[in-house]
């Protein structure tokens, strides 16, 4: 009998999607899962079974990993299914055109370079923040430009049979979504999309990368890919922050709706959390996977400027390049717009820190990958860790987790714990052989009320707050209490919040604050010190002593993010050998403490699958027995 129906949905259908910083490898995966050839075949970044030794294998972890491999290397073989690519940039393209025939009338080929080449002029630019410096500023060859419009009109007609609002419908007909198969998926309008960006970047890379950065800032704040600067910051609109996320679902179902072989999907890549958090909420098969570079990211990128950029350029502008795309990625990662209410930017920390699989790109390099032990007891190369997780995407409970992936489960699961209003971190200290010792999240010390739970309002009217309610402190509700220079207390200077204040607008929400990051603004400083939050490293060290204490020489430190200069000190103080990480902390603690001394931690990125994909993809559908008993018709020796 066979169990294939059993798992037809995972058969059929999933989505991936990818994030990750520039550099760190997110289009290099993405044509690796949708290349039609079979990555098994002649690829030397993929190991046979055979070819993973045991010798000198004193613990057994090398013979168990290989029987791992065995397993995924043949169930890939049977299964590798090809996934279609949805570029992200090329979503925006699309948008853009769309929004030049249906809003602005354009109707033939000259029209279209007309249009994009204003589309160009608005953005192809130095940010307005930075025109003060020397960058300069290349022209786009209008002659390239007009012979690509050209050579491609026929990309307009399929476009102008697809509806005016159609990312926006709640129910397209399937005529209505061939069109747009048809529009999107078409050899014309890919080769146009290739060849619009190469112009782009051939000109000049960093241009290139800030166009993009501005026309879908534009989509997601206004929905016009046309309007300013200063229209974007004055009529954004939060209706619009799903913009590129709703044409990707229609996108999805276009294709869907004229496969006959199944919907696997590959959206690369996704660099705003909100659209990360659209997918997760609408499809149960959706999965985030962040790739990453370690260090490398700059000399990834660094390579790719020079093998796309037109020649006639010289080194020291290459390097200015880099370090203005450097610049612009940095600022889409640290997400500082984001975090000041501009949801329409990029925030790609965050996309990463809700990402469930984590995958980590090591390069091509064969001899170094065999420095690496590493190499020898788990799925090294991209190829490789592929192999893993689709085998475990079509039939979850293949393999069992890595002991990396169930202690990083853990470490993940316990960061829900904390009261935190800014950032939640789990961390769990194990001994050398990943027995775990300790958990901890960061959160206010035990018997003090998380910031979750308090209430702005009682500091600004104490005298609502009852006698025997220890949730503030003195310091935080006494109005006679002056401590700035001004000579008003932290309640007096937390009364600029009152108008915000009431069910109009928080509808219901508690007003839940942060209390160093008040007090520094009230003393004009950054100090990180007036955290009311003991950090999650920290939590789970000083639990240890709390409840007993046990030797921690030579152990493991897995946390969701990188440790502190001050939590890297103590873990360094504790003995801890191995530090396991999935965000790194934006501070020095890498290339100062960790770094220095004679008996260095080794920081290693966490790669594996965690959070409700680890559930996803390792809960067995049916017991194993009962399966091979279905498929061998209960044959007696099983």
């Amino acid at each position: 009998m066979d169990t294939d129906e059993i798992y037809v949905h995972r058969n059929n259908f999933s989505i991936i999607g990818l994030t990750g910083k520039t550099g760190s490898g997110c289009t290099e995966f993405a044509d690796l899962i949708s290349n039609e050839a079979c990555i098994l075949d002649n690829n030397d970044l993929v190991r046979k079974p055979i070819d993973i030794l045991i010798s000198s294998d004193s613990d057994g972890n090398r013979l168990i990993f290989r029987r791992k491999y065995s397993i995924c290397y043949n169930f890939f073989a049977k299964k590798d299914v090809k996934y279609r690519k949805i570029s992200y940039i090329s979503v925006l393209l699309f948008y853009s055109v769309h929004y030049c025939i249906h809003v602005k009338g354009v109707d033939n080929a000259q029209k279209l370079y007309e249009a994009l080449k204003l589309l160009i002029e608005n953005n192809f630019l130095k940010s307005t923040e930075s025109e003060d410096d020397n960058y300069p500023i290349r022209k786009i060859n209008n002659k390239i430009l007009e012979r690509i419009c050209n050579s491609n009109f026929e990309i307009i007609e399929p476009i102008k049979n697809i509806s005016r609002d159609f990312y926006n419908q709640k129910n397209m007909t399937s005529d209505q979504l061939n069109y747009l198969n048809n529009a999107f998926y078409s050899e014309s309008f890919n080769k146009f999309s290739k060849q619009f960006f190469e112009l782009l970047s051939k000109t000049d890379y960093y241009c290139g990368s800030f166009f993009v950065h501005r026309i879908g800032n534009k989509i997601r704040s206004t929905g016009n890919p046309f309007s300013s600067h200063e229209e974007m910051s004055e009529t954004a609109n939060i209706s619009n922050i799903y913009n590129v996320a709703r044409v990707i679902n229609k996108l999805i179902k276009a294709y869907k709706n004229n496969s006959t072989e199944g919907c696997h999907i590959c959206i690369d890549s996704l660099r705003n959390s909100l659209e990360v958090m659209f997918f997760k909420e609408r499809y149960s098969a959706f999965y985030l996977i962040a790739i990453h570079n370690g260090e490398k990211n700059d000399e990834t990128l660094n390579k790719r400027i020079k093998s796309i950029v037109n020649r006639r350029l010289n080194n020291s502008e290459i390097i200015e390049m880099v370090k203005k795309n450097e610049s612009l990625d940095h600022a889409e990662n640290k997400s500082e717009d984001f975090k000041q209410g501009v949801f329409f930017a990029p925030d790609v920390e965050n996309c990463i820190q809700k990402s469930e699989i984590h995958i980590s790109n090591p390069g091509n390099d064969l001899k170094e990958f065999k420095k690496d032990e590493r190499y020898f007891t788990s799925f090294y190369s991209m190829y490789e860790q592929w192999i893993k997780i689709q085998s475990l995407i079509l039939h979850p409970g293949l393999i069992t987790p890595s002991h990396e992936e169930r202690c990083m489960q853990i470490a993940y699961n316990m960061k829900f714990n904390s009261g935190c209003i800014s950032r939640q971190v789990g961390a769990v200290i194990t001994d050398k052989n990943n027995s775990i010792r300790s958990v901890g999240w960061n959160d206010v010390p035990k018997g003090s009320v998380p910031c979750l739970l308090r209430d702005l309002d009682d500091v600004i009217f104490p005298d609502k707050v009852e006698k025997n309610d220890l949730s503030y402190s003195k310091f935080e509700i006494d109005k006679e209490y002056e401590y700035y220079k001004d000579g008003k207390s932290f309640s007096k200077k937390s009364e600029k919040y009152s108008k915000h204040i009431g069910v109009t607008k928080l509808k219901g929400l508690n007003y839940s604050f942060c209390f160093k990051s008040l007090h520094n603004e009230f003393m004009k400083g950054n100090n990180q010190v007036h955290t009311r939050s003991l950090h999650a490293e920290e939590n789970a060290m000083l639990q240890i002593s709390k409840y007993g204490g046990q030797p921690l020489n030579n152990g493991k430190l897995y946390s969701t993010a990188s440790p502190c200069e001050l939590c890297s000190k103590k873990s360094y103080q504790l003995g801890i050998r191995e530090i396991i990480y999935i965000d790194p902390y934006p501070g020095i603690s890498k290339d100062h403490i960790l770094s220095n001394g004679y008996h260095i931690p080794l920081m290693k990125v966490f790669t594996g699958v965690i959070g409700r994909s680890y559930n996803k993809i390792f809960e067995p559908f049916l017991s194993y027995k009962d399966e091979l008993n279905i498929i061998t018709e209960n044959c007696e020796i099983i």
